[in-house]
């Protein structure tokens, strides 16, 4: 009887230890959203860096007549799966004429780069809608016309967001989806060793991005994974091989108490 019952609590024992291991390997392999940019932002690579500033953490690009320029912002280990997203100030743009040139005029988001001819934007025009752009030969997307109520003018602010999630874009502005598109094969000009994949270019437009966010996904390590590495700190998830070890340890405890209760 006593060995039976001795059994019995080895049994519940050992099961309520895997169980306790098994939800512990639940808990480590949670996903957990880390924004890239905290604080002011760090800017690489621009064109006119004259034109651009950073006040206090919202970057600002300022008129530049006649002369588009492109700034990048330094996102060091940025995954092609990330949701961008902030809020615009229009403080001015050239509209010399309701059908001139100058409707061409506004703001692109970069969010892929290979080089300084070869990247995607996603294109705000003032007087002529929204465009997923492909500034190589490869071409570009249909121009999208804007969301009910929006206006591209003077001291006019609005939300935007992107979610790239390989080949797959979605933008959206003041929380309206205009564009739903999945790259072709070599249509992507994401750099997966480049730091400035994403940035803003001005095209005769004064604007102001505050509250900007990269936001990634982070999946801890499984039984079946390395160690995975946060692209914000550089450093790696090794709650699993801790995990292990506790296992270890618990299983070999309780062999080592029921062995001894068996001797006597």
């Amino acid at each position: 009887m006593k060995k039976n019952a001795l059994s019995k609590l080895r049994i519940g024992v050992c099961a309520l230890v895997c169980f306790t291991f098994v939800s512990l390997i639940s808990a480590a392999a949670k996903v957990t959203t880390v924004n890239l940019i905290e604080g002011a932002p760090e800017l690489v690579g621009s064109v006119s860096s004259e034109y651009t500033l950073i006040e206090n953490i919202d970057v600002v690009l300022k008129l530049c007549e006649g002369v588009p320029y492109q700034s990048e912002l330094k996102v060091p280990n940025l995954p092609n799966n990330y949701v961008m997203s902030g809020k615009i100030h229009i403080d001015d743009v050239i509209a010399t004429a309701a059908d001139d040139i100058s409707i061409w005029n506004g703001l692109r988001i970069i969010i892929g780069k290979t080089d300084s001819l070869t990247y995607n934007t996603v294109s705000i025009y003032r007087n002529v809608g929204i465009q997923l752009v492909n500034h190589s030969t490869v071409g570009v997307g249909d121009i999208k016309p804007y969301p009910a109520g929006f206006t591209f003018a003077d001291n006019t602010d609005f939300t935007f967001e992107i979610k790239k999630n390989g080949s797959s874009i979605i933008f959206s502005v003041n929380g309206t989806e205009v564009i739903n598109y999945t790259l072709a094969a070599g249509e992507d000009f994401f750099t997966a060793s480049g730091d400035n994949n994403l940035g803003f270019i001005s095209i005769n437009t004064h604007f102001v991005v505050s509250d900007l966010k990269v936001l990634v996904e982070i999946e801890q390590a499984t039984e079946t994974q390395e160690p995975v590495t946060n692209p914000k700190t550089g450093e790696s998830s090794t709650t699993l091989a801790s995990l292990m070890i506790l296992l270890s340890g618990c299983i070999f405890a309780i062999n080592t108490v029921s062995f001894k209760k068996r001797k006597t």
